[in-house]
């Protein structure tokens, strides 16, 4: 794998854009912290060479679910999609 390859934006990097934008630094900090915690608990990766496929797949979607919820939290209105866009939703009565 080329330098140019790791580097090429990827699903993390769109997370990580929705995090900041949906809470700031605090929130990306606290969603990496998260999502690197579940994915430690899915699989064993010691942070050199590829990640799993269990341990990655365990930290995107913790990470989606975390922005989801903050989402959802900031905009009561909105549901957020299974691709994290967010939707509009009727209010309940």
């Amino acid at each position: 794998m080329t330098d140019a390859e790791r580097c090429e934006p990827d699903q993390q990097d769109d997370l990580m854009a929705d995090a900041e934008a949906s809470g700031g630094r605090a929130s990306v900090e606290e969603v990496t912290g998260a999502a690197t915690a579940r994915a430690a608990q899915v699989g064993c990766w010691a942070g050199r060479g590829e990640e799993p496929a269990a341990y990655r797949g365990a930290w995107l979607a913790h990470a989606r679910l975390l922005i989801a919820a903050r989402r959802a939290a900031l905009a009561p209105g909105q549901v957020t999609a299974p691709d994290s866009r967010p939707r509009s939703r009727p209010p309940r009565q």
